[in-house]
């Protein structure tokens, strides 16, 4: 937050990449200035307003190169290209333009001499006990923590989503998933109920799922054809229709 002045209005929200051209400042942040008496509620609030000159010029006087670009903070491990793992507390991240601080990762990079190695351990050791119909079904469910691990740093657009079904109830479903994403997040993934009866609830579940900025979400119980379009203002969050 930023205060030239008293009485004078504060940013209550700015942009995460350097602003370029001043031109450009409404349109990623605004201003409010407090009232002591609203004209429609007659009780103290805020206001929105235009950019007052003073901050323009604040801004237009700032020299040096400014801040680095920061796209994201990194609170779990990820793969970058050249198959660079980012952890631990490392900071901010130049080629990523993500602040890392996540925990470290004890891992040993020769433990497997083959990428077919290290598959067959995955596949047969960790999700040996799951009841998947066929291999190429176990195949597919480790793509959801690869996802995970490129999502930030690789991943351009938007994230598949991925539909895990049983012909049976209590087949370990919801244990599959939260196992696949701990391995990477390290936290336990809460479960969201999916509400069958209003498309307005469901809106605002996913923009506040979106605020809180989680890796992954969790739906149970989708029991109908999904489809669903969130927007928000003029970003375009979730669209699935299969």
């Amino acid at each position: 937050f930023s205060t030239f002045g008293t009485g004078h209005p504060r940013i209550v929200a700015r942009a995460a990449k350097p602003i370029m051209v001043l031109g450009d400042i409404e349109g990623v942040c605004y201003f409010v200035q407090h009232k002591k008496s609203l004209p429609d509620t007659k009780k103290p609030g805020d206001v929105q307003v235009r950019v007052p000159p003073d901050i323009l010029n604040h801004i237009a006087e700032c020299g040096g190169e400014g801040l680095a670009t920061l796209d994201g903070i990194l609170d779990y491990p990820a793969v970058i290209k050249g198959n660079r793992l980012l952890a631990g507390e490392g900071g901010y991240d130049e080629k990523s333009r993500l602040y890392v601080n996540s925990t470290p990762v004890d891992y040993d990079p020769d433990l497997f001499t083959t990428a077919r190695e290290a598959a067959d351990f995955l596949l047969d050791d960790w999700l040996g006990e799951f009841p998947f119909s066929s291999r190429d079904q176990a195949i597919r469910a480790l793509s959801l923590p690869l996802t995970i691990l490129k999502r930030k740093t690789m991943i351009r657009g938007g994230a598949p989503l991925f539909f895990v079904t049983a012909p049976l109830a209590n087949t370990g479903k919801t244990v599959l998933v939260k196992a696949l994403t701990a391995a990477v997040t390290g936290k336990d993934l809460s479960v969201t109920s999916w509400s069958h009866d209003s498309s307005a609830e469901r809106q605002k579940v996913f923009v506040s799922l979106a605020v809180q900025n989680q890796p992954v979400v969790l739906f149970d119980n989708i029991r109908s054809r999904l489809t669903q379009v969130i927007v928000w203002g003029k970003r375009h969050l979730f669209s699935h229709s299969p």
